[in-house]
C-alpha cells in the first residue's frame, strides 16, 4: 500500500448511461483520517461514485485509485482495505447475529473470527449475538451490517445512508460510533441525506448535483459561503431598493418587515452608511446564523430531506 495519505482519489470520473451522465468528469481526493461527508438531492450520482468505487460498475471514463493503487488494476488488494455499509444489508435470516459474521469472516479477505466478539460489542449487539437475524430490529439490521464491515478492521469504511430508517437514539448511537472510529484513524466516507448529522460528524463535505461537484470544503467554510445579515429599518421600502443597487450584495429578500441580505458580516458598516446617507436608520442588523442545510438548498436548489 502507498505511504500518500490520500486513500481515494478520482480523476475526470465519468459514467453515462445511454444518454444519462450519472457522473461527469467528478474529481475528489479523500485523505486519511478524514471523515468525508458526500452530499447531493436524489439523482446526483452519489450511489453511482459509490458503486464506482467499490469496484461494482465501470466507469464509462476516468480513473479511481485507493490507497496509491489502481482500482481497475488492483480491485480485490483495495478491498482488503476497504469495508462498506450500504443501505438495506442483507444476511442470512436462519442465521444469528454471529453465526452471520462467522460467514462473512470466511468468505472476507483477512477476515477474522477472533474478531467477531469485538466488533459485536463496537456495535452493542453482544447480548443479541445468538439471536436469529430475523428477530432483529431494523437498527440491529444496521448494527450487523456495520459489524460485518468492521471484521477485517479496514483503513477505509463507507457508510451510505447509515441511518436509515432508526430511531432518534440509534441515530444517536451510529453517529457517535463512526466519531469513534474516525477518533481511531479510520477514514470514513459517509453518504447522508440527514444534512445536520453530517454537519456534526464531518470534517469535509462535497456536495454534487448532477454529478459534478459544486462545493467543496469545510463545514465551516460552506457555512461561510452563505454569510447574511438581517436588518430592520426605518423605511423598509426605501431601503429594499438601495440595497438592491448594490453590486456586493449577493441578494435581497424580505422575511416580513426584516431584510436578508447574502453579504459578508465585514461589510456592516458600508450598509449602515448606505442606508444612512439616505435617511434610512437600522434600528437592529445582526449575524443570520446560516447551517449546512441552508447552504445546500442555496447550492443545489432542491429540498433536503430530513
Amino acid at each position: 500500500m502507498a505511504s500518500n495519505d490520500i486513500v481515494v482519489k478520482t480523476e475526470h470520473l465519468t459514467k453515462t448511461f445511454g444518454k444519462i451522465t450519472a457522473v461527469n468528469d467528478l474529481n475528489l481526493e479523500v485523505r486519511q483520517g478524514q471523515i468525508f461527508g458526500f452530499l447531493g438531492p436524489n439523482g446526483a450520482g452519489k450511489s453511482t461514485t459509490i458503486s464506482m468505487i467499490l469496484g461494482l460498475v465501470t466507469p464509462t471514463s476516468g480513473n479511481i485509485e485507493m490507497f496509491g493503487l489502481s482500482v481497475k488494476n488492483h480491485l480485490s488488494d483495495v478491498l482488503c482495505y476497504t469495508g462498506a455499509v450500504m443501505d438495506n444489508p442483507g444476511f442470512y435470516p436462519y442465521l444469528s447475529g454471529w453465526d452471520n459474521l462467522k460467514v462473512l469472516a470466511r468468505i472476507s479477505c483477512q477476515g477474522k473470527e477472533d474478531r467477531i466478539d469485538k466488533v459485536l460489542h463496537m456495535v452493542d449487539l453482544a447480548d443479541r449475538s445468538q439471536d436469529k437475524f430475523s428477530n432483529y430490529s431494523q437498527g440491529m439490521k444496521q448494527r450487523l451490517a456495520i459489524a460485518g464491515a468492521l471484521l477485517h478492521d479496514p483503513k477505509f469504511i463507507i457508510f451510505d445512508e447509515p441511518t436509515n430508517g432508526l430511531d432518534p437514539a440509534g441515530m444517536k448511537e451510529i453517529r457517535e460510533l463512526i466519531i469513534d472510529l474516525g477518533q481511531q484513524g479510520k477514514t470514513i466516507f459517509l453518504n447522508s441525506h440527514l444534512l445536520h448529522e453530517v454537519e456534526q460528524v464531518c470534517d469535509h463535505v462535497v456536495i454534487i448535483k448532477k454529478g459534478k461537484v459544486i462545493a467543496s470544503g469545510t463545514p465551516d467554510e460552506l457555512i461561510k459561503h452563505g454569510n447574511t445579515l438581517q436588518l430592520q429599518v426605518t423605511d423598509t421600502d426605501k431601503a429594499l431598493v438601495l440595497l438592491k443597487e448594490q453590486d456586493w450584495i449577493t441578494s435581497v429578500t424580505t422575511e416580513d418587515d426584516v431584510i436578508i441580505l447574502k453579504v459578508s458580516p465585514e461589510r456592516a458598516t458600508d450598509i449602515s452608511r448606505l442606508l444612512a446617507k439616505n435617511d434610512v436608520f437600522l434600528s437592529e442588523m445582526k449575524a443570520k446564523n446560516d447551517s449546512l442545510e441552508s447552504i445546500f438548498l442555496e447550492l443545489t436548489g432542491e429540498e433536503a430531506v430530513d
